[in-house]
């Protein structure tokens, strides 16, 4: 019982591992952004110039004047600045407070997600196909060990097989001794 156990403790932890990685990692929206949005998009490749304008691209606009009264910041940011704040940026992937629907998903959003999803089957089944493939190569019981048992076992066969046919020779005599043979029996 403890091999089904510990197999479904192992199958669990790889699924946990690809979701933490796909995530809570910067390397798919990196990747994403690299292929797809950043300078070198369509060129199949991926360098450190292919980076730049990533950490712009990957935050959104918010726009203070938006907050509701009870989580309005104390502060109008003029002391860092010398001019109140009208926006401030943080980590997502919305569109701008002046577009047609403001703070929805960004297309490049449904990439990111579209992205860690394949990431997440991907990785799984890579984990799982080299697991089975070293499990296949590594044999749970060595080659000896495997040919003593299967040679026990058929000893085991035929031993059974000649109580059996000694039980039955017996009773042959009996009957042929009692005089009830029936006509019908089996040669």
């Amino acid at each position: 019982i403890w091999y089904g156990i510990l197999e479904g403790i192992g199958i669990l932890s790889v699924i946990t591992n690809a979701f933490v990685i796909a995530i809570t990692s910067d390397f798919i929206p990196r990747l994403v952004y690299a292929y797809k949005y950043g300078p070198c998009a369509g060129q199949g490749e991926a360098g450190q110039k292919c980076m730049v304008g990533y950490v712009n691209a990957s935050l959104s606009v918010f726009q203070i004047s938006d907050f509701e009264n009870r989580s309005e910041p104390e502060s109008d940011g003029s002391e860092f600045s010398g001019t109140p704040l009208k926006y401030c940026r943080y980590r997502d992937y919305r569109d701008p407070p002046h577009s047609l629907v403001p703070y929805g998903y960004t297309l490049q959003f449904w990439h990111v997600l579209a992205a860690r999803l394949a990431f997440i089957i991907v990785f799984e089944h890579l984990v799982f196909c080299i697991k089975h493939l070293i499990s296949y190569l590594i044999p749970d019981l060595p080659k000896d060990l495997r040919d003593r048992m299967r040679r026990e076992k058929y000893l085991i066969q035929e031993m059974m097989y000649e109580a059996e046919l000694e039980r039955l020779q017996k009773e042959r005599k009996e009957r042929k001794k009692n005089g009830k043979a029936h006509h019908n029996e089996w040669p």
